[in-house]
């Protein structure tokens, strides 16, 4: 048999059998399900039994229904689904053999309530990292796609300075006057960005007109927002940025689940101006490079136009120095130095909730750590994604931070070296849950999780063992805290 589950808080209030193929629920004490509450209406839903499923129907309610914090109009239930009908009457669909909506774990809602189309629309925005180049244009989608995930209706992403000052000009908003924002004047809970700010985390907040609720914001009463969220966008212990986002409709209340979804996001937003930064490093030294080649360009022309001129002069005052000597014995070739390649690729550390390390093998002849060469236009960070998704299979990253870069030959397809091509490797360090390993790419047929400890011995490249080494001690801590980004 189906129930209803009322909850308030973590604490089960009632359970409803659903032993009839229609359930009123409302205001009015002619409902089966009476909830006497201002923010109900006298009838607001019904749960009706249609080809063996149960739907829920809004019925023109003045704070409309949602499910797992999505507005519906109608909606066919499926286990464990989380009906709100006010901002403290929460019912959940489950079956008598289920589990305890209680005891659901962050993974847990994480299945049961992350749905498909969600997930689709984190993917789509991390492949939009790929495929624009402007930052601008990158954080305003970020920015859309979050808010519709988590059903709020403005917001922004604003960059910090290195002193974790936020600098408004360089704010991407959503239907807030970005003049305000700019002038540090937007509407918005100004105490919510100094908490992120300073705690470093996660901020969640309800209005509400009592001051002892958890969260209760003076001045997102005075600015009339009902709920609100900041996440800072961090690189290493540094904030870089802050997300925010917020509702001013009286249903809209932020869930856990809201929440892993806009942290998410908000890593997005930090790789992708960690990458602009990079990029923008990038061409700046190749800028430079480019500068200093024509410089020795004109030089080279320079010298030759003097030398043209002199060998001129000279057989203007002396002819004989343009006749012909005899030819002299000529000198043996000296052997010419093989040139070498300088190529920039990227990878990562994987770590999973064991606290095991992803190592992969190339062309089947040698092990490393995933990673491969950055594409024309391609961010690094971006880079180091799409080759450990090639290289084990692995779809869900979470970017803990940039670790620091290294230079080795690279390895032929014997697994020997090739000391023709010299690599820049950019690295960076992520966790992940998904343990199964499906390698996409036919060059590298293996990957592998092994402990920490043991890494090193199966590393190939005397350059991968010694960098391995020395970021080890700061793995194991990282493990031994229980830390996952």
């Amino acid at each position: 048999m189906k129930f209803l589950t009322h909850l308030k808080g973590n604490d089960i209030v009632k359970k409803y059998p659903m032993d009839k193929p229609v359930l009123s629920i409302g205001r009015s004490k002619d409902n089966d399900l009476v909830f006497d509450h201002p923010k109900v209406s006298r009838n607001h839903a019904r749960i009706f039994l249609e080809n063996g499923h149960y739907t829920v129907q809004d019925l023109n309610s003045t704070n409309y229904v949602f499910v797992n914090g999505v507005r519906v109009k109608q909606k066919q239930l499926e286990v464990n689904d989380r009906i709100q009908i006010s901002s403290d009457i929460h019912l959940v669909y489950s079956e008598e053999t289920g589990p305890d909506p209680r005891q659901n774990t962050m993974m847990d809602m994480q299945r049961h309530f992350i749905h498909k189309d969600d997930l689709m629309r984190l993917k789509k925005v991390t492949q939009s990292i790929l495929t624009l180049n402007n930052l601008d244009m990158i954080l305003l989608n970020i920015l859309k796609e979050g808010l519709g995930l988590i059903g709020a209706e403005r917001g922004f992403i604003v960059l910090t300075d290195t002193h974790e000052k936020i600098l408004w000009k360089y704010a991407t908003t959503y239907r807030i006057d970005k003049e305000k924002a700019e002038s540090g004047q937007a509407d918005i809970s100004h105490s919510i960005l100094k908490d992120a700010l300073s705690e470093k985390h996660t901020i969640v907040r309800l209005n509400s007109d009592n001051p002892q609720v958890l969260g209760h914001s003076e001045s997102m009463m005075s600015q009339k927002i009902y709920s609100a969220m900041c996440a800072p966008l961090m690189l290493r212990e540094r904030v870089i940025g802050l997300f925010y986002a917020d509702a001013k409709q009286l249903m809209n209340n932020f869930t856990d689940v809201d929440q892993f979804l806009f942290d998410y996001l908000a890593d997005q937003a930090a790789i992708a101006i960690v990458n602009a930064k990079r990029y923008a490093d990038l061409q700046a030294e190749k800028n430079k490079q480019q500068e200093e080649l024509e410089q020795l360009n004109l030089a080279h022309k320079n010298l030759e136009e003097r030398h043209q001129a002199l060998t001129r002069k000279l057989s203007i005052l002396d002819p004989t120095v343009l006749l012909e000597e005899p030819e002299a014995e000529k000198p043996k070739a000296v052997p010419q130095p093989t040139p070498i390649a300088h190529t920039y690729s990227s990878g990562g550390v994987v770590l999973n909730s064991k606290g095991e390390v992803l190592i992969v093998s190339q062309k089947g002849t040698s092990w490393s750590l995933p990673k491969g060469k950055i594409e024309v236009g391609e961010e690094p960070a971006v880079t180091a994604q799409r080759e450990i998704f090639e290289e084990s299979g692995i779809e869900f990253l979470r970017l803990n931070r940039p670790l620091p870069s290294y230079q080795r030959t690279a390895l032929n397809s014997e697994g020997t070296e090739d000391r023709g091509e010299v690599k820049t490797i950019y690295m960076y360090l992520f966790t992940t849950e998904q343990e199964e390993l499906k390698p996409q790419d036919p060059d590298n047929p293996e990957a592998r999780w092994v402990p920490l400890e043991s890494a090193t011995e199966l590393l190939t490249h005397a350059k991968d063992k010694k960098y391995f080494e020395g970021i080890l001690s700061d793995l194991l801590k990282l493990r031994e805290s229980g830390t996952q980004a």
